[in-house]
């Protein structure tokens, strides 16, 4: 059963309580975070999205250097089915931190979930891939409408 956050004072509790966990906490978290921002900055440069680059940045569960996404994360038949889309999206948000592409990566991510190819829109993972390639700003484009639709299973 999931439930919705409904303020930032909840999500920010439920944070403080995934970072307290040990297994949420690596001593090389700085060099995986530095490989996966580098590996965004040569593949925004290339225009090239290799499959181990989309595996660790959409589905990796731990330790892709940005976040851990344990439950409610693309599932591996899904990753398979819509790594077309997701590369789209990956292109979309490595050109532009903004609102707008924000909105239309999740209205992509529900347009796949209408089509059955997905179960959930994986707001999470969406972040994920923002904070990636744009470390230094990944929280500008959240607000309360953002963030209270996120589920915790």
């Amino acid at each position: 059963m999931s439930s919705n956050i409904n303020s930032i004072a909840k999500l920010l509790d439920i944070a403080e309580l995934e970072l307290a966990k040990p297994e949420n906490v690596s001593e090389d978290y700085e060099d995986l975070r530095k490989k996966i921002i580098d590996k965004g900055i040569l593949c925004r440069n290339k225009g090239e999205y290799n499959n181990h680059f989309l595996w660790d940045l959409w589905r990796k569960r731990k330790r892709n250097g940005i976040a851990n996404i344990t439950s409610n994360n693309i599932s591996e038949d899904e990753f398979k089915k819509i790594k077309r889309d997701l590369i789209n999206f990956t292109k979309k948000i490595a050109q532009g931190n903004t609102q707008k592409v924000f909105d239309e990566i999740v209205d992509g991510f529900k347009l796949l979930k209408e089509q059955g190819k997905i179960q959930y829109v994986y707001r999470a993972a969406i972040a994920r891939v923002f904070c990636t390639f744009y470390p230094d700003e990944h929280i500008n484009w959240v607000t309360r409408d953002n963030i209270k639709d996120i589920n915790i299973l």
